[in-house]
């Protein structure tokens, strides 16, 4: 439950409003017994209670119960040289801290008699290196080796200016030698049924404040150990409702506990400036000691649990220590320090969890880095464990680092931490598979050498039946080849001369022809003559369209320079007897006058694709024309175009004009060949063609030539 109110509470001199917070802790928050009676905090502001079960600690998130010998109660505590010393129901000793929030208790009570009856040992304090251990019956030294009996009994002992002195209960205040004896300073000072229950500084030097049980608070002046009455508020309040412990509270005010269950925070001039109690907020009806915590938090132990007051205006906390408390393998929990390399299997799934003593875990943000996976932190956030899954073998080390919500920063803790490699991903399992590895492929390799070896054997005997029966055939291959060059040779011979033997008669006719239009004037006759001499024409194209095709299949390919000027003006002047040859308009464009390729072929492409342009132009038009192009692209190649605006060639006949024989209508007069033979001859000199069309508008033809015959 918390209490929030404002209160008036002056601190050197001023008096300011400021917020009061208290927590109450009961048995079911720290599963103990509900019966608390003192308490105190480590340097890493880790809390430590005594409890009627046992000790107590608290990290700011975990509750531990430590136990002490025969189950006893610890009762009182005092922290030094890295040891807790406790003081329980006839039993006395210390705990020694183990990791981080591990304790070990060892017993001093069997250094002593057992016929001893020994209470409670209510009180802990220390001298130079000496621990006192009080109770009624009597006080125990422990100088680290051997426990001795002081022969005191029946009083209060206390640490004033690094000096012993006892409160007697009805025999007044007492010295102490370095022997274990004792001398009376003040035997006036002196009640019968009370005592001294706390004695602290003031800012005045030797002045001391006593406060008794039930009879106030006086000073004592250490001077002469003189006792005078000290009348102001505080000590009237406490000799109305009981006086059971004090304390030094933020160095000018002081805090103190009432039989009557309330807190009291007074200055040295015993003015009284808080009065907390239930009706505050504060539980338990009987309040026990109280103590101050490294954040200027007062806590008071009671019979039902621990109250915590709370001022955030005088947290003065310079220093941090968080810490990884304890770690989760797969659901199972084990604090770090106990955790052993072997437990951590590779893909094992890891929870840490956080604490930093002293805060309450909505007051501080944690940040963390896990070495051997990233090198970067975390945001700052408030989530106090981190999660890793599928981690691999290795080593690592998990870095935090905490901030409180004041900005104050920790200092970096690390835990480092193994992850076992399963046994087949080790070197020893590399090595044992590199060696099975190697068997294999020996094993294979030999396996296949046998088997190489049967195999050759049959090979051989197979290589030497079929050398035989190929030497046999290729004899026979030899003469059936003689046989075919003397057949091919005839055969070249009877297309050249038939071609030629046709040809010369078809020009005396195609002469005769032109000398009886000219001399005879019949129209009949002259209209039969051009049929003749179509016919002629027709039949010449073919035969010509052969040669070419003998020629560009027999002839090898020879490049050299070629003059593209000439080659086209040859053509051209070829041309000029055409009929309406002269209709025609040729342009040329040529940024490329010369090309390194095999002229003979170049001049039949050209001139076939320019006979064609001009066959079947489209005479009844404005301006027709025939126009070639040259140029290079920039990768090397020669582009010649032949461009003109006949007729065209319809859509679906493009795609075949290259093919053999194919005429793209049926008044065409050539032979089907001569595309064919333009497409063949211009592949054989490391070139391609292309043609696009449009139908009554015109054709372009474009050549692309690789001068390096790479195309």
């Amino acid at each position: 439950m918390f209490v929030l109110t404002a209160l008036q509470l002056p601190l050197k001199g001023q008096s300011q409003p400021d917020s009061l917070i208290i927590k109450n802790f009961s048995s079911t928050n720290y599963l103990a017994s509900s019966v608390n009676y003192t308490g105190l905090s480590l340097p890493d502001n880790t809390l430590l209670f005594a409890n009627d079960r046992g000790l107590l600690t608290y990290d700011g998130t975990e509750w531990r119960l430590f136990p002490i010998k025969n189950d006893s109660k610890v009762i009182s505590l005092l922290y030094g040289d890295s040891l807790i010393y406790v003081g329980g129901d006839d039993e006395f000793g210390y705990f020694e801290r183990k990791g981080t929030n591990e304790f070990e208790y060892f017993s001093l009570r069997e250094k002593v008699s057992d016929s001893l009856e020994l209470s409670s040992f209510f009180q802990v304090i220390s001298l130079n290196k000496d621990i006192y251990f009080q109770s009624y019956e009597g006080v125990f030294k422990w100088d680290g080796d051997s426990v001795q009996s002081v022969p005191i009994s029946n009083a209060h002992i206390f640490n004033v200016q690094d000096k012993i002195i006892v409160s007697s209960y009805s025999e007044g205040l007492y010295g102490f030698n370095p022997d274990n004896s004792t001398f009376h300073i003040n035997s006036s000072f002196k009640f019968e049924t009370d005592a001294a229950f706390s004695i602290l500084k003031t800012s005045q030097p030797n002045k001391y404040i006593v406060f008794t049980s039930d009879s106030g608070a006086y000073l004592l002046n250490t001077k002469n150990y003189s006792v005078s009455d000290w009348d102001t508020e505080a000590s009237e309040l406490f000799r109305r409702d009981g006086f059971y412990l004090g304390t030094y509270w933020l160095d000018s005010l002081y805090a103190a506990t009432t039989w009557d269950g309330s807190v009291v925070i007074f200055n040295e001039n015993g003015d009284v400036k808080n009065y907390i109690d239930k009706s505050k907020g504060i539980t338990g009806k009987y309040l026990r000691e109280l103590f101050i915590d490294n954040r200027n938090k007062i806590w008071v132990t009671s019979d039902v649990g621990l109250s915590e007051v709370y001022y955030p205006k005088f947290d003065t906390l310079r220093e941090v220590f968080p810490r990884i408390a304890r770690l989760s393998i797969n659901d199972k929990s084990f604090a770090t320090e106990v955790i052993l390399d072997t437990l951590i299997s590779e893909n094992s799934n890891l929870k840490f969890s956080f604490v930093t003593p002293g805060f309450e875990t909505d007051e501080i943000l944690y940040s963390y880095k896990l070495d051997g996976l990233t090198n970067k932190w975390s945001q700052w956030n408030e989530v106090s464990s981190k999660e890793y899954t599928q981690l691999k073998g290795g080593t690592y080390t998990l870095n935090l680092k905490a901030k409180t919500n004041t900005g104050l920063v920790s200092k970096i803790v690390s835990y480092s931490f193994k992850i076992l490699t399963p046994w087949y991903k080790t070197s020893w399992a590399y090595v044992l598979y590199t060696l099975i590895f190697i068997g294999i492929i020996a094993l294979i390799t030999w396996s296949r050498n046998l088997r190489l070896k049967i195999l050759n054997n049959r090979l051989e005997r197979i290589i030497t039946s079929r050398t035989k029966e190929i030497t046999e055939k290729s004899q026979a291959l030899e003469i059936a080849n003689e046989t075919l060059k003397i057949k091919n040779q005839e055969l070249d011979n009877f297309v050249y001369r038939s071609s030629h033997d046709l040809i010369a008669p078809l020009k005396s006719l195609k002469g005769l022809i032109h000398i009886a239009k000219s001399d005879n004037t019949d129209d009949i006759q002259l209209e039969y003559l051009k049929h003749m001499e179509k016919s002629v024409l027709k039949l010449e194209d073919f035969i010509k369209s052969i040669l070419e095709f003998a020629t560009n299949i027999k002839t090898t390919t020879q490049k050299v320079d070629v003059d593209l000027n000439e080659i086209i003006d040859d053509i051209a002047y070829e041309l000029r007897y055409y009929e309406n040859a002269k209709d025609i308009k040729l342009k040329k464009q040529l940024e490329v006058s010369h090309l390194n390729t095999e002229p003979k072929r170049l001049k039949i492409i050209l001139s076939n694709l320019l006979t064609n342009a001009v066959k079947y132009h489209n005479y009844d038009q404005e301006n027709p024309y025939v126009e070639v192009r040259a140029h290079e692209n920039g990768n090397g190649e020669t582009i010649i175009e032949i461009i003109d605006n006949g007729q065209g060639i319809k859509k679906e006949h493009v795609s075949n004009i290259f093919d053999m024989f194919f005429r793209a209508n049926n008044s065409s007069d050539g032979s089907g060949l001569g595309l064919y033979i333009v497409k063949d001859m211009v592949e054989r000199i490391d070139g391609t063609i292309n043609v696009s069309s449009t139908f009554g508008k015109g054709t372009s033809f474009t050549l692309i030539f690789n001068e390096n015959g790479t195309h």
